[in-house]
C-alpha cells in the first residue's frame, strides 16, 4: 500500500510546486532524480506484486505446506529483497543517461 502511494504521488509534488510557485525551470539533476525514483518505485512495486502472486500460488496449490513455507522471516526477507532490488535496478539506466546522452547549454529543462 505505501509503495503504491509513493509510486503514484512522487511526481505530483513537483507539479504542485511548479503550479503554485510559478518556477518553470527544472534542473537536469532534478529531472534525473525524478526519473530514477519513478523507475525505482515502479520496479519495487512490480517485484512486490510478483511475491504476492507467489504467495497466492502457494496458498492455493500447496495449502497444507503453506504455513511451514511462508514464515515471517521469509516474508521480511522477500520484502527487503524487493525494495533493494527495486532501487538497484534503475542504477544502470541512470549511469547510461549521464554518460551517453549529450547535453548542451545550461542544463535546464523548461516545462
Amino acid at each position: 500500500m505505501s509503495g503504491d502511494l509513493l509510486y503514484s504521488s512522487h511526481n505530483s509534488e513537483k507539479c504542485w510546486l511548479t503550479y503554485w510557485i510559478k518556477k518553470r525551470k527544472f534542473s537536469f539533476v532534478g529531472c534525473l532524480l525524478q526519473a530514477y525514483f519513478l523507475h525505482a518505485l515502479g520496479a519495487a512495486e512490480c517485484y512486490i506484486l510478483t511475491i504476492m502472486a507467489y504467495d497466492r500460488y502457494l496458498a492455493i496449490c500447496k495449502p497444507l505446506q503453506y504455513s511451514s513455507i511462508m514464515v515471517t522471516r521469509l516474508y521480511v526477507s522477500l520484502v527487503v529483497a524487493c525494495v533493494i532490488g527495486g532501487f538497484i535496478s534503475p542504477v544502470m539506466e541512470a549511469i547510461l543517461i549521464i554518460s551517453l546522452l549529450p547535453y548542451c547549454g545550461p542544463q535546464i529543462i523548461f516545462e
